[in-house]
């Protein structure tokens, strides 16, 4: 590669300089690497919404609205549309990945609702069902408005699909706890805590980087985060990480297809009584 690109007829001094930052970039093992994402598997089922999705949501927050309206009350959803890239950004699976809108941007203020509204919408606070995955459990109101919007869609596989829900989160951690341990993500790993060392910053992974920083630091501004982003860019520590999480969690899906496919299956049947309901 490097002897065809000589070979070019008479480049322009401008474009010979360039030519020889890129060369030496390089050979140097410091190029500036593509920051092209693979979206996990996990993350697009669960995190990253499609039009079933919004279909399924639409639906459920019309059965929540007429039921309120019943009660004397109203409902509304705000929904904010956001990217892809956003979405992941968000999630921030290895810390942070750009020094752009690192300030959160205020929420509107809630309207204070009584207990009235709290009641007919989450039913009697001493009335609910648990789920359990191996490592979390979460408890659902059993009667109000969002239990009987659910088992509109849902029938009686509402704790069901909870239970699913708590499985694919242990899924998750399974597969996070897997990537720690791969050869490929460990060296790009090492490659990225070389990188920030050359920048005074002492920290084995970016998750450490970021934890170590107080809590009202003005992130943008920071030395340590601006080496983090800079050296996940120099080193491709992004594209590397994503692709191999990508690969972890993918093996736990096939692993558990038999889970799949029945929080697929639950996943249709609300779509089908969403296109119903609306």
């Amino acid at each position: 590669m490097p002897e065809q690109l000589i070979r070019t007829s008479a480049p322009r001094p401008h474009a010979v300089v360039v030519l020889v930052i890129a060369l030496v970039a390089l050979l140097s093992g410091s190029a500036p690497q593509a920051d092209a994402r693979v979206v996990p598997p996990m993350f697009r089922m669960m995190y990253l919404p499609d039009d079933q999705d919004r279909s399924i949501a639409e639906a459920r927050d019309s059965l929540i609205a007429a039921c309120m309206a019943a009660h004397g009350h109203s409902y509304s959803v705000q929904v904010d549309d956001i990217t892809e890239a956003e979405a992941l950004a968000a999630l921030r699976p290895f810390g942070l990945e750009s020094l752009e809108n690192l300030m959160p941007e205020p929420q509107p203020a809630e309207a204070v609702q009584g207990e009235d509204y709290a009641r007919a919408l989450f039913g009697d606070p001493g009335q609910r069902v648990k789920a359990n995955g191996e490592r979390l459990g979460m408890t659902l109101p059993a009667t109000g408005c969002q239990a009987d919007a659910e088992r509109r869609l849902l029938g009686d596989q509402r704790l069901r699909a909870l239970e699913l829900r708590l499985r694919l989160y242990d899924g998750e951690r399974d597969a996070r706890e897997q990537l720690d341990r791969d050869p490929a993500f460990v060296a790009a790993t090492e490659r990225w805590r070389r990188c920030v060392s050359g920048f005074g910053v002492d920290a084995r992974t970016p998750d450490e980087l970021l934890s170590a920083l107080s809590g009202d630091a003005d992130l943008a501004a920071e030395p340590a985060v601006r080496a983090d982003v800079r050296c996940k860019h120099v080193t491709g520590y992004l594209g590397t990480a994503y692709a191999r999480l990508a690969a972890c969690q993918q093996n736990w899906l096939d692993e558990h297809a038999d889970l799949v496919a029945e929080w697929r299956a639950l996943r249709q049947r609300q779509h089908a009584v969403a296109q119903r309901v609306l």
